[in-house]
């Protein structure tokens, strides 16, 4: 939408994994909640939040009602194998929640208006893999052969590499009840290089993400076919 094209390079991912192993790892919306809760809990994590909303409020004060509230937010992806529609959408919408802000803006001509300020978005990654998939296939870039579940398991893969921390909630050793200690460092390591005045923090930000696409590791289809084989898109 309207966010910088910079910012949208600092996202987080969410890996979830029911359905095989659901019973070695709680990952009920209850459970997520307080996991997302506890693990956005860090005091660079609300200084970053905070800016975000700030600058939302201004956006609508110097646009209007008009201006979407979810200018600049920061993206997190949601990978999973579960099957059940609700529950993806269910866990969208909590992750939305997390730092959302209710306040009264001026919305241009005087005119005061409550809204409710979302500093953070989710998008259900596998769906929009699916879809660019197609599409490259339709144009004739891609085979047919890669419109399966497994090439999406693998193009997430990928795409996790590059966000700024990997949450993963799947099995007896990735189920942890809190996550401070991966999400905080990262939106410290955010404010450390947007404290820097003009632009240089975009560059910045290029830079690091650039180092990570340098590195990245592309995973052999047959190494991991037995790790991605129930990873299912509905």
């Amino acid at each position: 939408k309207n966010a910088q094209a910079d910012d949208l390079l600092w996202f987080g991912f969410l890996h979830l994994r029911r359905g095989d192993i659901a019973k070695n790892c709680d990952t009920s919306l209850e459970k997520m909640k307080s996991y997302f809760q506890c693990s956005f809990a860090g005091q660079q994590t609300a200084k970053f939040m905070k800016q975000r909303v700030e600058h939302q409020k201004r956006q609508v004060q110097a646009v209007g009602s008009n201006q979407d509230d979810d200018d600049m937010p920061f993206m997190i992806f949601l990978a999973t194998d579960e099957t059940d529609r609700k529950y993806r959408k269910d866990m969208l919408k909590m992750i939305e929640h997390t730092h959302e802000e209710e306040a009264t803006v001026d919305s241009g001509n005087g005119k005061k208006e409550t809204r409710i300020f979302k500093p953070v978005r989710a998008l259900d990654i596998d769906r929009l893999i699916m879809e660019v998939l197609k599409q490259e296939i339709e144009r004739g870039n891609v085979p047919e052969r890669y419109e399966n579940n497994q090439s999406v398991f693998l193009i997430g893969r990928i795409i996790a590499q590059l966000a700024v921390f990997t949450l993963e909630q799947r099995k007896d050793l990735d189920c942890d009840g809190c996550n401070l200690d991966k999400v905080e460092p990262a939106f410290a390591q955010y404010n450390s290089l947007t404290s820097q005045d003009g632009d240089e923090h975009f560059f910045k930000i290029r830079e690091f993400q650039q180092e990570k696409w340098n590195h990245l590791i592309f995973y052999d289809k047959t190494q991991l076919l037995n790790n991605s084989t129930n990873h299912q898109i509905h």
